[in-house]
Protein backbone atom coordinates (compact mmCIF):
# COMPACT_ATOMS: atom_id res chain seq x y z
CA UNK A 1 0.00 0.00 0.00
CA UNK A 2 1.62 3.74 -0.64
CA UNK A 3 1.35 5.37 2.28
CA UNK A 4 3.34 8.66 3.57
CA UNK A 5 5.43 7.43 6.55
CA UNK A 6 6.75 8.43 10.19
CA UNK A 7 8.32 6.75 12.49
CA UNK A 8 8.11 7.08 15.82
CA UNK A 9 10.68 5.83 18.64
CA UNK A 10 12.30 6.04 21.96
CA UNK A 11 14.26 4.36 25.13
CA UNK A 12 10.66 2.89 26.07
CA UNK A 13 6.73 2.89 24.85
CA UNK A 14 6.13 6.41 25.38
CA UNK A 15 8.52 6.91 22.32
CA UNK A 16 9.23 10.68 22.59
CA UNK A 17 11.16 11.15 19.09
CA UNK A 18 9.59 11.56 15.34
CA UNK A 19 11.44 10.76 11.77
CA UNK A 20 9.94 11.84 8.72
CA UNK A 21 10.59 9.90 5.48
CA UNK A 22 13.24 11.93 3.64
CA UNK A 23 12.23 10.83 0.24
CA UNK A 24 11.74 13.33 -2.58
CA UNK A 25 8.03 14.73 -3.16
CA UNK A 26 6.99 13.54 0.34
CA UNK A 27 3.84 11.70 -1.42
CA UNK A 28 2.62 8.24 -0.24
CA UNK A 29 4.96 5.61 -1.94
CA UNK A 30 6.09 2.08 -1.19
CA UNK A 31 10.02 2.47 -0.64
CA UNK A 32 10.75 4.44 2.36
CA UNK A 33 14.24 5.38 4.07
CA UNK A 34 13.61 6.88 7.35
CA UNK A 35 16.48 7.65 9.63
CA UNK A 36 16.30 7.67 13.22
CA UNK A 37 19.01 10.26 14.58
CA UNK A 38 19.89 11.36 18.28
CA UNK A 39 20.48 7.83 19.12
CA UNK A 40 22.95 6.46 22.29
CA UNK A 41 25.73 3.61 21.35
CA UNK A 42 24.83 0.81 23.64
CA UNK A 43 21.33 1.37 24.08
CA UNK A 44 17.52 -0.12 24.41
CA UNK A 45 14.98 1.68 22.12
CA UNK A 46 11.55 0.72 20.89
CA UNK A 47 9.72 2.38 17.31
CA UNK A 48 6.57 1.89 15.90
CA UNK A 49 6.09 2.34 12.34
CA UNK A 50 3.08 4.74 11.42
CA UNK A 51 1.67 5.97 7.97
CA UNK A 52 -1.50 7.26 5.94
CA UNK A 53 -2.89 6.49 2.74
CA UNK A 54 -4.12 8.57 0.55
CA UNK A 55 -7.88 7.11 0.82
CA UNK A 56 -7.40 8.59 4.50
CA UNK A 57 -6.66 4.90 6.29
CA UNK A 58 -4.41 4.93 8.80
CA UNK A 59 -1.70 2.43 9.46
CA UNK A 60 0.93 1.63 12.67
CA UNK A 61 2.64 -1.54 13.41
CA UNK A 62 3.47 -2.93 16.89
CA UNK A 63 6.40 -1.42 18.78
CA UNK A 64 9.66 -2.98 17.86
CA UNK A 65 12.29 -3.38 20.11
CA UNK A 66 16.46 -2.93 19.20
CA UNK A 67 19.81 -2.05 20.68
CA UNK A 68 22.21 0.37 18.91
CA UNK A 69 25.22 -0.93 18.46
CA UNK A 70 28.38 -0.23 20.61
CA UNK A 71 30.72 2.83 19.92
CA UNK A 72 32.48 1.66 17.12
CA UNK A 73 35.78 4.22 17.11
CA UNK A 74 38.65 3.26 14.70
CA UNK A 75 42.13 3.86 16.41
CA UNK A 76 43.25 4.90 13.06
CA UNK A 77 41.37 7.94 12.24
CA UNK A 78 41.42 11.44 14.30
CA UNK A 79 38.46 13.64 15.63
CA UNK A 80 36.01 15.12 13.07
CA UNK A 81 37.24 18.53 11.51
CA UNK A 82 34.94 20.89 12.62
CA UNK A 83 33.33 23.75 10.89
CA UNK A 84 33.45 21.75 7.61
CA UNK A 85 32.07 23.98 4.65
CA UNK A 86 29.84 22.87 0.95
CA UNK A 87 31.21 25.78 -1.22
CA UNK A 88 30.49 24.06 -4.55
CA UNK A 89 28.43 21.02 -5.88
CA UNK A 90 27.81 19.71 -9.27
CA UNK A 91 24.04 20.76 -9.38
CA UNK A 92 21.08 20.91 -6.15
CA UNK A 93 18.00 19.40 -6.59
CA UNK A 94 16.52 22.11 -4.62
CA UNK A 95 17.25 24.27 -1.60
CA UNK A 96 15.61 21.73 0.48
CA UNK A 97 18.65 19.40 -1.04
CA UNK A 98 21.42 22.23 -0.45
CA UNK A 99 25.25 20.56 -0.85
CA UNK A 100 25.45 22.24 2.76
CA UNK A 101 23.43 18.95 4.18
CA UNK A 102 26.28 16.81 3.14
CA UNK A 103 27.93 18.32 6.32
CA UNK A 104 25.88 19.71 8.54
CA UNK A 105 26.27 16.21 11.23
CA UNK A 106 22.47 15.31 10.89
CA UNK A 107 21.62 11.72 9.64
CA UNK A 108 18.10 13.33 8.75
CA UNK A 109 18.92 15.55 5.89
CA UNK A 110 21.04 15.18 2.36
CA UNK A 111 22.50 16.41 -0.39
CA UNK A 112 20.71 15.90 -3.77
CA UNK A 113 22.09 16.43 -7.08
CA UNK A 114 19.61 17.33 -10.00
CA UNK A 115 20.65 13.88 -12.11
CA UNK A 116 24.08 14.10 -12.18
CA UNK A 117 24.51 10.42 -11.30
CA UNK A 118 28.02 9.39 -12.29
CA UNK A 119 28.99 13.51 -12.85
CA UNK A 120 28.09 14.74 -9.71
CA UNK A 121 31.09 16.11 -7.47
CA UNK A 122 30.68 18.09 -4.05
CA UNK A 123 33.26 20.41 -2.69
CA UNK A 124 34.27 21.29 0.68
CA UNK A 125 36.77 23.70 2.66
CA UNK A 126 37.84 23.12 6.02
CA UNK A 127 38.83 26.11 8.35
CA UNK A 128 42.64 26.07 7.08
CA UNK A 129 45.33 23.52 6.17
CA UNK A 130 44.93 20.33 8.14
CA UNK A 131 47.12 17.21 7.98
CA UNK A 132 44.11 14.38 7.65
CA UNK A 133 43.77 10.86 8.35
CA UNK A 134 40.68 10.06 6.51
CA UNK A 135 36.82 10.46 5.44
CA UNK A 136 33.62 9.14 6.11
CA UNK A 137 30.47 8.94 3.30
CA UNK A 138 27.33 8.05 3.52
CA UNK A 139 25.66 8.32 0.43
CA UNK A 140 21.81 8.69 -0.61
CA UNK A 141 19.79 6.41 -1.97
CA UNK A 142 16.32 6.30 -3.57
CA UNK A 143 15.90 2.24 -3.45
CA UNK A 144 16.60 1.73 -6.83
CA UNK A 145 18.40 5.06 -7.80
CA UNK A 146 20.33 7.40 -6.47
CA UNK A 147 23.51 5.51 -4.46
CA UNK A 148 27.10 6.22 -5.10
CA UNK A 149 29.09 2.54 -5.55
CA UNK A 150 32.44 4.24 -5.79
CA UNK A 151 33.90 7.72 -5.29
CA UNK A 152 37.39 9.78 -5.28
CA UNK A 153 38.94 12.24 -3.12
CA UNK A 154 40.76 14.65 -4.69
CA UNK A 155 42.40 17.44 -2.58
CA UNK A 156 43.57 21.05 -3.65
CA UNK A 157 47.14 20.32 -4.78
CA UNK A 158 45.41 18.09 -7.45
CA UNK A 159 46.28 14.77 -5.62
CA UNK A 160 43.83 12.25 -6.13
CA UNK A 161 42.92 9.36 -3.79
CA UNK A 162 40.89 6.41 -4.60
CA UNK A 163 38.66 5.46 -6.70
CA UNK A 164 36.96 3.89 -2.77
CA UNK A 165 34.15 1.31 -2.76
CA UNK A 166 30.82 1.99 -0.48
CA UNK A 167 28.93 -1.43 0.24
CA UNK A 168 25.64 0.31 1.40
CA UNK A 169 24.22 3.06 1.71
CA UNK A 170 23.13 2.14 5.61
CA UNK A 171 25.12 4.56 6.96
CA UNK A 172 28.61 6.02 7.07
CA UNK A 173 32.13 4.70 5.82
CA UNK A 174 35.12 5.22 6.80
CA UNK A 175 38.15 5.90 4.64
CA UNK A 176 42.03 6.36 4.83
CA UNK A 177 43.15 9.41 3.74
CA UNK A 178 46.92 10.47 4.19
CA UNK A 179 46.96 13.99 3.12
CA UNK A 180 47.32 17.75 4.27
CA UNK A 181 44.74 19.79 2.64
CA UNK A 182 42.47 23.23 2.96
CA UNK A 183 39.81 21.62 0.43
CA UNK A 184 38.25 18.18 -1.04
CA UNK A 185 36.26 17.65 -3.71
CA UNK A 186 34.25 14.05 -4.02
CA UNK A 187 33.89 12.83 -7.64
CA UNK A 188 31.26 9.78 -7.82
CA UNK A 189 32.87 7.09 -10.05
CA UNK A 190 30.20 5.01 -10.51
CA UNK A 191 26.75 5.01 -9.38
CA UNK A 192 23.59 3.61 -9.57
CA UNK A 193 22.19 6.66 -11.39
CA UNK A 194 19.80 9.51 -10.98
CA UNK A 195 19.89 11.72 -7.62
CA UNK A 196 22.83 11.27 -6.77
CA UNK A 197 24.10 13.02 -2.98
CA UNK A 198 25.17 12.37 0.14
CA UNK A 199 23.60 12.15 3.62
CA UNK A 200 26.91 12.75 5.26
CA UNK A 201 30.46 13.65 4.38
CA UNK A 202 32.45 13.93 7.20
CA UNK A 203 36.60 14.79 7.33
CA UNK A 204 39.19 13.40 10.06
CA UNK A 205 42.20 15.01 11.41
CA UNK A 206 45.35 13.19 11.56
CA UNK A 207 45.31 11.39 15.32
Amino acid sequence: IDLACVVIYGPDDDFGMLALDQQMGAAAHRDHRVVLTGLEPDRDYRFRLQGSAPDGRLFASAPVAFRTPADDADARFGDAVEGLRAVAASSEFSAAFAAGNAVDRDGGSEWSSRGDGDDAWIEVALPGPTPLSGVGVWTRTMATSARIERFEIETDDGTTFGPFELPDANGLHRFPLDATAQRLTLRVVDSTGGNTGLVELEVYRAP
